[in-house]
């Protein structure tokens, strides 16, 4: 493509793995209408070096603090790495928008030193700035931050109601669907049971079932993981996957839990998470966005919080899950999941409104919806 047929410029900013994939098709989209786009990528930096040093300040979310987080001093030394790393940053963002001079800049959340950068990069040189909240769910429980984008676009109606009750004007906030969705829409043209279950060296013809972590203080994952597999274990016919959250640095907790209870498991970090949730047959988590996902490929979902605390999102609660509050109630949960057809149809049906509420039309347009949003902001018709 020439740069004159270059129709306008979007600069992207992301700072977790998890960012790209969920943008790209807005991505994509962009630039099958001529848009040239920039992705500063900020994982590496971000990921290996903050999340390292928030690791060693065993700062990890947890039920009880999952919305509210305690702020932990990181050790002095280490804490140095991370100020002596802002002047660079705002440097790199500068140049980008000098010599890319972008029309719009769009981050996927404005928490993050990287993005937080790039939004007031943005603002300082009067350009407009949009952030894609589709990265994970918002509960009744939000700490609502004081974002500094110019709007938000939001995954469904659940979360703009919760944001407009936080202060968040609600001019800012345009319900748009979450465009990595759009292919969840159309799984069946994108994924292959039987192929998917060769990479992954499992049986097609057996019932899968998959948990998939959340990067919990060590105990509660110990906790969680020990009593899964136990109830696992009761389904001796069946496969089971455990696919570990990315932000875990280590798979040796939920190795050494399978070996001590003796179930037979894959225990993985580096898979399509869609893909592994296209094949299985039930899921099971804490209150993991991932729950959303399995739901949106139409998987019955578990739910455990054996804490005694609130669950901090409604999937239980809503019907669209089954709640597991005890482990002795555990392998009944899974049973039902699995073979009782009356549960499956009701949670069928409330999950099919839940989906709604949560992300939206399955019209597969969510992308569509947030293309058209990024070219009215740069007409200067969305303000």
């Amino acid at each position: 493509m020439f740069e004159k047929d270059i129709k306008n410029k979007a600069l992207v900013v992301t700072s977790r793995t998890v960012h790209y994939p969920i943008v790209r098709p807005v991505i994509e989209e962009l630039q099958r209408k001529n848009w040239k786009v920039t992705v500063l990528h900020f994982e590496r930096l971000w990921e290996n070096t903050v999340e390292n040093i928030l690791l060693m300040t065993q700062k990890r979310r947890s039920l009880e603090s999952f919305y509210v987080e305690t702020p932990l001093k990181p050790p002095k030394k280490k804490s140095l790495l991370v100020y002596s790393s802002i002047s660079k940053l705002i440097s790199c963002l500068m140049n980008a928008v000098k010599m890319e001079r972008p029309n719009i800049v769009i981050v996927l959340t404005d928490g993050p030193l990287p993005c937080k950068m790039a939004v007031l990069v943005a603002r300082s040189v009067n350009m407009p700035s949009l952030l894609l909240l589709h990265v994970g769910m918002i509960g009744p429980k939000y700490d609502c931050p004081s974002f500094l984008v110019d709007k938000l676009a939001v995954m469904g109606d659940y979360a703009r109601k919760i944001l407009i009750k936080c202060g968040i004007n609600k001019t800012r906030l345009v319900v748009t669907g979450r465009p990595s969705y759009d292919a969840l829409v159309r799984a069946e043209e994108h994924f292959e049971k039987d192929s998917i279950c060769r990479k992954l060296g499992l049986d097609s013809a057996k019932k899968i079932i998959v948990y998939t972590t959340e990067n919990l203080p060590i105990e509660e994952s110990k906790a969680m993981v020990y009593s899964i597999c136990r109830a696992v274990k009761e389904f001796p016919g069946s496969q089971f996957l455990i696919k570990v959250h990315p932000s875990e640095l280590s798979l040796s907790l939920y190795e050494r839990a399978t070996r001590d209870v003796g179930v037979n498991a894959l225990v993985t970090r580096d898979v399509d998470i869609y893909e592994v949730l296209y094949v299985c047959d039930i899921m099971i988590t804490g209150f993991s966005a991932t729950a959303l996902d399995a739901m949106m490929l139409d998987k019955p979902v578990i739910t455990v919080n054996f804490t005694g605390l609130e669950d901090p999102l409604p999937y239980a609660e809503s019907g669209a899950a089954l709640g597991v509050y005890e482990e002795r109630d555990l392998v009944e949960a899974i049973k039902k999941g699995l073979y009782d057809e009356n549960v499956k149809e009701k949670l069928r049906d409330a999950r099919e409104k839940f989906v709604f509420e949560q992300s939206y039309k399955r019209d597969g347009k969510a992308t569509e919806r947030v293309v058209e949003l990024i070219e009215q902001m740069v007409q200067g018709a969305y303000a």
